[in-house]
């Protein structure tokens, strides 16, 4: 049996919302108008001491989407990570300097700001991932192997994947072609809003092989707000071990002072909703906490000793969290 490698879409000299009944633009007029605000990024880092060489050498390529006409850029972490220069290319070529406004890795989320952004950026609007339907049709654009910006159209394959490349973890799955270099890109729907930021790939070579994965636009304008309002993320937490099971997860352990406990959840409880929204997967469970910030007030519809009952309690904090 061939093993399947999982590879991040962005290339690197080092190892590297919309039903479309309600779409009025056709598939050109929606190109035209995504491809303007997606970026092509290159990073580069000074050379070692040691080779006693001047400047800086290349280290990654990768995409990245205008989110705001002042110059703010969603990308991917593992794009920008250990950068000490961003360089943007726009659609038209023009090449400006970024800075790195915050990063989180456990989302694989950058925001970057341009530091003397032009008055004629383009910026797309935020769609909702979740109301995507599998075989809605999706487009996805990026700067794949660093040759310039690309378009491909696929469909959403399925929804709530979990693949082992971030903490935090929900992906949308699509066929539309995405390789090396896309990561960062743009995934949108047939009215051109940001549904999606692509991360990786499923493949035996590093190539596309028809398997391709985005991070929902409701983790990364999420992680993307807290970014740009508080420098950081603050990820709400229940303090449980979970597991998944049909309908739900099963609290495997719960932590004596944790957010959980406090409400009166316990081992052995089966969690069927969060916040009134059913729960599909684990992936989707933890994104769902995370994402609702901590010192929130929350509700979940829990199965206990074959009776079901709704429990409510306040998120704490990730305590690994600044």
């Amino acid at each position: 049996m061939n093993l399947l490698a999982l590879a991040l879409a962005c290339t690197s000299p080092v190892p590297a919302q919309a039903h479309e009944t309600h779409a009025a633009l056709s598939l050109p007029d929606v190109a035209e108008r995504a491809v303007r605000g997606v970026v092509s990024i290159t990073t580069s880092r000074a050379l070692p001491p040691q080779l006693h060489m001047q400047g800086k050498v290349p280290q990654g390529v990768g995409s990245g989407v205008v989110i705001d006409s002042d110059g703010v850029i969603v990308t991917n972490h593992h794009v920008v990570d250990g950068a000490e220069r961003v360089d943007v290319t726009l659609h038209d070529g023009r090449v400006l300097e970024a800075t790195v406004v915050g990063s989180d890795p456990r989302a694989d989320v950058a925001v970057l700001r341009l530091t003397s952004p032009p008055g004629d950026l383009t910026a797309l609007e935020w769609g909702s991932s979740d109301a995507l339907r599998l075989g809605e049709t999706v487009l996805a654009i990026g700067n794949p192997f660093g040759i310039g910006h690309t378009l491909t159209r696929g469909i959403v394959s399925a929804k709530g994947r979990a693949m082992g490349v971030a903490e935090y973890e929900d992906f949308i799955q699509t066929d539309a072609a995405i390789n090396p270099g896309n990561s960062g890109g743009a995934l949108v729907d047939l009215e051109g809003r940001l549904i999606g930021i692509p991360t990786a790939i499923f493949s035996k070579t590093g190539g596309f092989s028809g398997i391709s994965f985005a991070i929902p636009s409701r983790m990364a304008h999420a992680v993307t707000d807290d970014i740009l309002e508080d420098g950081q993320v603050d990820r709400g937490w229940l303090g449980v071990a979970i597991a998944e099971v049909d309908g739900g997860v099963v609290l495997q352990g719960v932590e004596a002072s944790g957010a959980a406990s406090l409400a009166g959840l316990q081992t052995g409880d089966v969690i069927l909703a969060f916040n009134g929204t059913p729960v599909t997967s684990l992936a989707a469970f933890r994104s769902s906490v995370a994402l609702a910030g901590a010192g929130e007030a929350f509700d979940v519809r829990i199965e206990r000793d074959g009776a079901k009952r709704v429990v409510k309690g306040t998120l704490g904090r990730r305590p690994d969290d600044p």
